[in-house]
């Protein structure tokens, strides 16, 4: 897939003296193409490209420049340091597509139209050398890389008052396995938030919100969550989805229904958890607590609070014996809680771990047997398939 993205591109560039018309907008933040023969693309002000269209073959680039190839079903991930040749065929592409708009902008039907030659002439080149310099701009802003968020947070800014998990060893888990949890100093966070700035640029404000990093921000104390939301506020104002955060109850401050709604009213909009299961043996097997009953009062002193949860679930975990139990087990847990509309279920499969169809009938059976306990909305959550993208 990887060398048919690259044949495409230069294909399409090639062709690309012959195409009429070629249509669009360009905001605040990017430039969005499209029209006969021409394959849609979106690129940011400063010429990076988000995405490329090609008959079939989407190229999608990750803040860290890894490059996701989709042709339906399949996606092929390309690190960036393998991703050059793509990289530099992208740049001819946009290279003619410069050409084509300075000896043809009557060509252009593009909405806001003032600057889109100089946001072509940017993408040209944003080569292979351009894209690792890219890399090490995301390295110095983000200290370890942004492996996973909830699907409704995707379009959130990430930052990361914390490092790693005050977990690390849970059995199911690859992204976090050994790295311990390491808050950040207020000096070392406030240099963070510089430098997310400025690896965002424009892109910053058309995301939905703030997601707090990493794996457990709010295994943080109170005090310190209520830092990091007011320097939030500072620097950034309000935003449509407000700020989101992991949260693992057995390895956090205790907190009643005074410390959530104090952290509600700073700011925080969402506390997501991972449940993974109702089944407390194969919890503990997971290497989590075994205490549902705390699990279940945490959930309640944030809904008391008026915080919106969201709860993990794992499908395909534990022995083939306790298939049944784990999932009447977790709608059992699930029901004890009060869940609403406002609330979120994510039922993840966990890849690798049945043949595929067996997994996808579980996911199935699984996500019944959950919507017909809770009010709260049961949706799919496939971890492998994140990318963290412009």
């Amino acid at each position: 897939m990887f060398t048919e993205a690259i044949s495409r591109l230069d294909t399409f560039a090639r062709r690309l003296p012959d195409v009429p018309r070629v249509e669009g907008r360009l905001t605040s933040a990017d430039l969005v193409l499209e029209g006969p023969g021409l394959p849609a693309s979106r690129v940011d002000r400063l010429g990076r490209f988000a995405r490329i269209s090609l008959r079939g073959i989407s190229v999608r680039r990750t803040f860290a420049c890894d490059l996701h190839l989709g042709l339906r079903p399949r996606v092929e991930r390309v690190a960036a340091a393998d991703a050059g040749l793509l990289y530099d065929a992208s740049a001819r592409f946009f290279t003619a597509l410069h050409a084509l708009h300075r000896d043809h902008p009557e060509r252009f039907d593009v909405r806001e139209s003032q600057g889109v030659g100089g946001v072509l002439e940017r993408a040209a080149h944003f080569d292979a050398a351009a894209a690792c310099a890219e890399l090490e701009r995301f390295e110095g802003a983000y200290p370890e890389p942004v492996e996973i968020l909830p699907p409704d947070r995707y379009r959130d800014v990430v930052v990361k008052p914390a490092l790693g998990c005050p977990n690390a060893s849970c059995s199911f888990c690859a992204f976090y396995a050994g790295k311990r949890f390491k808050p950040m100093t207020r000096a070392h966070f406030a240099s963070h938030l510089d430098r997310v700035e400025e690896l965002f640029g424009p892109l910053l404000r058309g995301r939905k919100g703030v997601f707090l990093g990493s794996a457990s921000a709010a295994s943080l104390s109170n005090a310190r969550l209520l830092e990091i939301l007011a320097e939030l506020s500072r620097r950034w104002g309000s935003w449509p989805s407000g700020v989101a955060t992991f949260l693992d109850p057995d390895h956090a401050p205790a907190r009643g229904v005074p410390e959530w709604r104090e952290l509600a009213d700073a700011g925080l909009t969402r506390v997501v958890s991972g449940l993974e299961t109702g089944l407390a043996e194969l919890r503990g097997e997971l290497g989590k607590s075994s205490d549902l009953d705390a699990f279940v009062r945490t959930i309640a002193c944030q809904k008391q609070a008026g915080l919106p949860v969201g709860l993990t679930v794992l499908v395909g975990v534990g022995a083939e014996s306790q298939r049944a139990a784990h999932r009447g087990e977790t709608a059992r847990v699930l029901a004890r809680m009060s869940l609403g509309r406002e609330d979120l279920v994510y039922v993840s499969p966990l890849a690798g771990s049945m043949a595929e169809d067996a997994l996808k009938h579980e996911t199935r059976a699984f996500t019944s047997a959950l919507r017909q306990v809770t009010a709260a909305p049961v949706a799919p959550y496939a971890m492998q398939r994140f990318g963290y993208y412009p």
